[in-house]
């Protein structure tokens, strides 16, 4: 497209443009052209056109973080998504971690861009924010920036205790054994989590601290357990417990 050429946009429903700094919203349906000349847009309305200097349609970016929780975990993964108020206009866009740029973004006429990362560490919570710059001003005008986000990270909840009744070092087969997960202090557990050689077993996510087993060749091995805490409205897992080993002696020689 060379200079002086008029290029038209497609309507946009319900978009606040200004006819000056100090002049009165308005709202409406419009079609949209860009004199390349002036750098004005043109918006027509009943007849009447209105001359709105880029730099007031160029106004903070919208920057938004999801999932959208209270409270984050480490593994979590997270996706921004920053977007600006123009349209069909190139931009520089870049994302911040504080004031430290963790991605850009140049030459594109995407209105939203995202960045996604899984969280690793307590720094990862932040501040976010992303800034953007009207190419035609150069990287060095001052960009437009986001309001800054930030997570709180918490570690997940303390391994519960896990226990045979009744303890024996080895179990003949046949015998009833008990296997309980004792959650440290007051909380609010959501469930319990059982564990064989590292793979959950039933009854799983029951609200029962206890599960009961029959002593038999099959079961014989390391157990462990884990339980649910509700925080921040949100199911968090626990770190599992230290393994218990269960023995069954099966005629002379002993399951390990």
């Amino acid at each position: 497209m060379s200079k002086g050429e008029l290029n038209y946009f497609p309507s946009f429903p319900a978009v606040v443009y200004y006819s000056g700094y100090n002049a009165t919203p308005i709202l409406e349906e419009c079609l949209c052209k860009l004199n390349y000349n002036t750098q004005q847009r043109i918006l027509h309305k009943r007849k009447r056109i209105f001359f709105i200097p880029l730099s007031v349609l160029a106004s903070e970016p919208g920057f938004h973080l999801t999932p959208n929780y209270q409270i984050y975990m480490f593994g979590d993964e997270i996706n921004l998504r920053c977007c600006h108020h123009s349209s069909d206009f190139i931009w520089q866009l870049r994302f911040y971690r504080e004031e430290t740029e963790i991605r850009s973004i140049q030459n594109s006429s995407d209105i939203c861009s995202e960045h996604s990362f899984v969280i690793q560490k307590l720094q990862d919570r932040g501040p976010y924010h992303c800034a953007i710059w009207p190419s035609d001003n150069g990287i060095n005008a001052e960009p437009r920036r986001s309001q800054p986000i930030t997570m709180n990270i918490t570690e997940s909840p303390q391994a519960p205790v896990i226990s045979l009744n009744p303890s024996y070092p080895v179990y003949l087969v046949g015998e009833e054994i008990t296997v309980t997960c004792l959650s440290p202090g007051n909380k609010e557990v959501s469930g319990f989590h059982f564990y064989k050689e590292g793979k959950e077993i039933h009854p799983t996510g029951k609200q029962t601290d206890r599960y009961i087993i029959t002593s038999g060749q099959e079961t014989a091995g390391s157990y462990k357990c884990g339980y649910r805490e509700i925080l921040k409205e949100r199911e968090i897992q626990s770190e599992l417990s230290s393994p218990i080993d269960i023995k069954v002696s099966v005629a002379d020689y002993t399951v390990i």
